[in-house]
């Protein structure tokens, strides 16, 4: 992955010859590269980077879903699901969903249904079973 820099003739840097970064004023960050120079970066793409570039990857068990509250035809919870390929561990450290389609997740809040029945959301909250998940879930999806 590239990250561009902030200058008057920006450059793009590879992000694994990123020596070390370092906040500074304003949000934005001032990396160091494998040559020992310095360039700016904006917040948004250091964030980016740092979310989207896999430090590691862990693939997923068969039967893992990231899931999505939501109704039937006839108005009935359902939950939705997205085949849940991988795992990534980001260079910021946690542990991200790879997905096919990663436009349907939300990067704040996400549930995964594993194999064993249990959901587990990001923020360490868990039900027992799918059907739990969807009691507490679905009724906020049908509200909206």
């Amino acid at each position: 992955m590239l990250i561009t820099t902030m200058a008057r003739n920006p450059i793009a840097i590879p992000i694994n010859t990123i020596t070390s970064a370092r906040s500074i004023e304003g949000g934005d960050w001032m990396v160091t590269d494998a040559q020992g120079e310095e360039h700016r970066v904006d917040s948004i793409s250091w964030q980016i980077a740092v979310e989207g570039t896999p430090s590691s990857m862990i693939p997923a068990l068969p039967g893992t879903y990231i899931l999505h509250p939501g109704t039937d035809d006839q108005g009935n919870p359902k939950a939705w699901k997205t085949n849940v390929l991988g795992w990534m561990v980001t260079a910021d450290t946690e542990v991200r969903p790879l997905l096919a389609d990663s436009t349907c997740i939300d990067r704040n809040k996400w549930d995964v249904l594993h194999p064993d029945g249990r959901v587990e959301r990001n923020d360490g909250s868990t039900w027992d079973t799918l059907l739990d998940w969807l009691r507490t879930e679905a009724p906020a999806e049908k509200a909206a």
